[in-house]
């Protein structure tokens, strides 16, 4: 049945309406897409964000442990995403980084993103 999440999202923005953490932040349909060419890394991301606060930025990066453990094999340059308060968005970003081990491969498949961290759209 459909009601069940429809009503716990509602829910959701209502309880957390003033709130501005990356805790009510809910990040889903993550996919990356990635070419790694002589150790550099460079692609497209996107996901679904549900910020059900008013926090207006988030940091983050993808993490690969869902591919073939890459994640310690893959250094990624932290993204800053841009959010509206209370609104449900499908963000695409570029991301960047070094392969340590990798010389050459292609990624097309479900990620985890991580936010990194609350930080100032100033630093």
């Amino acid at each position: 049945m459909f009601v069940f999440p429809v009503i716990t999202k509602s829910i959701s923005y209502a309880v957390f309406y003033t709130s501005a953490s990356s805790a009510y932040i809910d990040i889903t349909d993550e996919k990356c897409n990635l070419t790694i060419s002589s150790s550099d890394v460079t692609g497209t991301c996107t996901m679904t964000v549900f910020n059900y606060g008013k926090l207006d930025h988030i940091k983050v990066i993808p993490d690969l442990t869902l591919v073939i453990d890459f994640s310690d094999r893959v250094k990624f340059d932290p993204q800053l995403i841009i959010l509206d308060s209370h609104t449900t968005t499908r963000v695409t970003f570029h991301v960047t980084g070094t392969s340590t081990e990798l010389s050459s491969a292609f990624v097309n498949s479900t990620v985890n993103i991580l936010i990194l961290d609350e930080i100032g759209i100033d630093s």
